[in-house]
């Protein structure tokens, strides 16, 4: 999950909808509740008509699309793939500063159809999309657009970055040097995270992480942040009512999928597991990221 802080994001919550800007960008993101678009409303305006969308159940299915009249119909017209959509993610920019068009939104729905194929974590349900009719003058301000937008995601809950890592691709051990340009490829051992939280008087937790074969794993013992902020996904709320955790201490395992969801169960709010677990000699995660 990008760091918020670091970043400088602007980030708006009106429910279960957030807005993500930032200073100086044109990029602009949602993440929409799929009911709230079943309803024929959103919590936020979206003003350009011009977008890329994803939609993301919670079985892992995933719909890749692009519409140039803003919300209407597209966005819902796809319950054939999938009966459990959760979220739609809306990638769009301000109406009055923008480049996107036919072309430019058909080049970024086309890079993420082929983004999410190339991750291997989930069951993408979008049909073959088409090359771009795009520019080739649009096409690096596309690619820079692509690569903000899917930090965005990360910082709102949709990991569009860190790739699956198959057993049989990779065995390391925590010792091992992992080239920036491997695919977030994690050595397997344990990581720490130390954090004073603000919402709870500076007060700081501590807890422990094991990686093991691509598995993130909060060990018992770690320190639990007992109170919730914002910007919490619902599985990891799901995960920390059901853990059992006595006086702030987590008394057995709990795994994840990925270092920002361990870390969000952890302080109980968004979270970088990239920058917040750190090695047993104090380096952060993201050393290990492609492209950190």
């Amino acid at each position: 999950m990008a760091d918020l802080s670091e970043k400088n994001y602007r980030i708006k919550y009106r429910g279960r909808s957030v807005e993500i800007s930032k200073a100086n960008s044109t990029t602009l993101v949602y993440r929409i509740p799929y009911l709230t678009l079943l309803q024929g409303g959103s919590a936020f305006p979206v003003d350009n008509n011009f977008i890329v969308y994803i939609l993301v159940s919670d079985d892992e299915k995933i719909y890749v699309g692009k519409s140039k009249n803003g919300l209407k119909n597209r966005p819902t017209a796809h319950d054939d793939k999938s009966d459990s959509w959760r979220f739609c993610y809306v990638l769009t920019q301000f109406k009055e500063r923008t480049f996107f068009n036919d072309g430019t939104i058909q080049y970024i729905e086309n890079y993420l159809n082929e983004t999410v194929n190339g991750l291997g974590r989930f069951n993408n349900t979008t049909k073959v999309t088409s090359s771009s009719t795009a520019n080739a003058s649009d096409e690096t301000p596309c690619q820079e657009y692509i690569k903000e937008a899917l930090e965005m995601l990360d910082a709102i809950g949709l990991d569009l970055i860190t790739s699956k890592v198959d057993k049989e691709d990779v065995d390391v051990d925590i010792d091992d040097d992992v080239g920036s340009n491997d695919f977030s490829v994690i050595p397997n051992g344990t990581y720490h995270l130390c954090r004073k939280i603000k919402r709870i008087g500076n007060k700081s937790v501590s807890a422990t992480m094991k990686v093991c074969d691509g598995m993130f794993i909060v060990l018992k013992g770690s320190e639990i942040c007992q109170g919730e902020g914002i910007g919490m996904w619902d599985a990891v709320v799901e995960k920390r009512n059901n853990a059992i955790i006595e006086n702030g201490i987590l008394q057995d395992d709990v795994t994840f999928d990925s270092p920002s969801g361990a870390g969000a169960f952890v302080i109980g709010s968004s979270c970088n597991g990239w920058t917040n677990w750190r090695c047993d000699d104090g380096s952060k995660l993201k050393k290990f990221r492609k492209g950190k």
